[in-house]
């Protein structure tokens, strides 16, 4: 499974849900951005949009990760030492 051109710059980082293998996360570095992709959503060779943009960092994205209780919460870590939580069903 690969994901062409999720972003237009550098990838720091990949989270895949492991309560819903549909759900990827990226990080990048230039935009502070990480979007989400919906596997089913890709079109042939793993071209597609993302579901959604979370955005709001002030630093570089350096790690993404699902939680491993709540299948729509996952934490992002910056270049600045600072922890944000997400949580999907609220955006």
């Amino acid at each position: 499974m690969r994901v062409e051109k999720a972003h237009d710059t550098d990838l720091h980082c990949v989270g895949w849900n492991p309560h819903n293998v549909n759900f990827i996360l990226t990080g990048i570095s230039v935009d502070y951005s990480i979007r989400m992709f919906d596997r089913r959503n890709l079109k042939f060779g793993g071209v597609g949009s993302p579901v959604h943009v979370f955005e709001g960092h002030d630093a570089v994205v350096l790690c993404v990760q699902w939680s491993s209780d709540m299948s729509s919460v996952f934490g992002s870590s910056l270049e600045d030492n600072i922890l944000n939580l997400w949580d999907i069903e609220k955006v």
